[in-house]
């Protein structure tokens, strides 16, 4: 299978760990490790902040924030680009 290089001027690629925030659907067991993550977000600190939760607006915020400031080709957006955004 032969598979096209699309030549975009920016990309963006977000890549949030845990994802925070209430949602529509009855998700017991995701709601639980919510609370659980939001009490050891705190000591995702240095190069494991990567892992730190972050809210599903906040995302969607530093998104719409990336695509206003486009400075590279390519950008990898992990926790602390994303917070950086916001």
């Amino acid at each position: 299978m032969l598979v096209g290089v699309v030549d975009f001027e920016h990309t963006h690629i977000f890549r949030p760990s845990m994802l925070m925030g209430n949602r529509k659907e009855h998700r017991p067991s995701e709601k639980a490790l919510i609370r659980v993550w939001s009490a050891i977000n705190r000591i995702f600190i240095g190069k494991l902040s990567r892992y730190r939760g972050i809210d599903g607006k906040d995302v969607a915020k530093a998104m719409i924030n990336a695509a206003k400031k486009q400075s590279v080709k390519v950008k990898i957006y992990q926790w602390k680009e994303m917070n950086d955004l916001l």
